[in-house]
């Protein structure tokens, strides 16, 4: 069965150094494979040395924040002065 991956920032390959996706499965392996250069598969299981130190090198995504327009003052939709309404002129040779 597949396995749900969470990424969790981006870390730089070990063999081509590249930054790459870093994304950890319900197991807590870490996978850090280089899909650009050198197609490194890299993945450190949970309690080994090289996921401590991988994960270390892991930049992390900044949570994005959600941004609201606020307005300084309240936007009012009735005009100022009043709109008046005249017959358009005739575009014709004569007129």
């Amino acid at each position: 069965m597949a396995e749900i991956k969470k990424r969790i920032g981006t870390v730089a390959c070990p063999v081509c150094g590249t930054m790459n996706p870093a994304s950890v499965n319900d197991k807590g392996t870490l996978n850090y494979a280089c899909n650009n250069n050198c197609d490194n598969p890299g993945w450190a299981r949970v309690g080994t040395k090289c996921h401590e130190l991988m994960m270390a090198k892991v930049i992390p995504f900044e949570p994005l924040k959600k941004i609201v327009p606020t307005p300084e003052k309240p936007i009012s939709f009735t005009p100022e002065k009043p709109i008046t309404t005249t017959p358009a002129k005739k575009a014709g040779f004569f007129s």
